[in-house]
């Protein structure tokens, strides 16, 4: 998917006030100062899925959040497992040790952040592009990456079976082409937030939107910029 420089600036600057907004959401939670690193905004074709998992090995917690209003599309938060057990232990100040695994409650508690991030995401969306966006049922994931980015798939309504299974694909393309007409692209933002004064790392995740919201953002963009032309 091709995007003009205005696509991508709009694009960019939703992320900005999303980051503006979840800093001000996480000071509340931690009452601690925390500084925002400027989101990284990729837009990643579906038989790229893989990108987002550096180890197929490695735990990685998701968040999956139903959006309903002028789409009926998915918002997913994607951890590392080590970034989510940091988020935990910096926001959980009266926890007596430090969190080396994440029980129920910890579940429940990253699903209260997840909603949090999600709510003021979609708010920044919905307030620039003027378009109807609200999060509903957040949903827990925690397994291993090469397990993840087939849940990831089906959270995100590909209709592939495995990605493992589309790499082989891709091989044989003059014989087998794969059906992406359904969900091409995905919008993700990688967001990295640090505490104040010296700066130190406090925790990093991804926010991805699922084709058919993407679709609906840029519509919706598309139509901004010719109202303010």
């Amino acid at each position: 998917m091709q995007l003009t420089n205005l696509q991508l600036d709009a694009l960019r600057e939703i992320g900005n006030i999303g980051n503006g907004h979840i800093t001000t959401c996480l000071y509340q939670l931690t009452e601690e100062k925390i500084i925002p690193v400027i989101p990284e905004v990729k837009i990643i074709p579906v038989n790229k899925l893989n990108e987002l998992i550096e180890d197929e090995q490695e735990l990685m917690v998701g968040i999956s959040l139903r959006l309903l209003g002028e789409t009926m599309g998915k918002l997913f938060l994607i951890f590392s497992y080590d970034n989510a057990l940091s988020i935990l232990n910096e926001s959980l100040k009266d926890s007596e040790s430090v969190i080396m695994t994440i029980s129920e409650p910890d579940e429940s508690y990253l699903e209260r952040i997840g909603q949090v991030i999600a709510s003021t995401y979609i708010y920044a969306i919905s307030n620039f592009l003027g378009i109807l966006l609200v999060s509903y049922t957040p949903n827990i994931i925690i397994c291993k990456g090469k397990d993840f980015l087939d849940r990831l798939t089906q959270e995100l309504g590909v209709k592939t079976s495995s990605l493992r299974q589309r790499a082989a694909t891709q091989q044989v393309a003059q014989r087998v082409i794969p059906d992406f007409s359904y969900l091409d692209s995905i919008l993700c933002y990688q967001s990295t937030f640090n505490k104040s004064p010296f700066l130190k790392f406090w925790g990093s995740f991804m926010v991805v939107f699922d084709g058919q919201t993407l679709r609906i953002i840029l519509q919706a963009i598309d139509k901004l910029m010719k109202g303010g032309g």
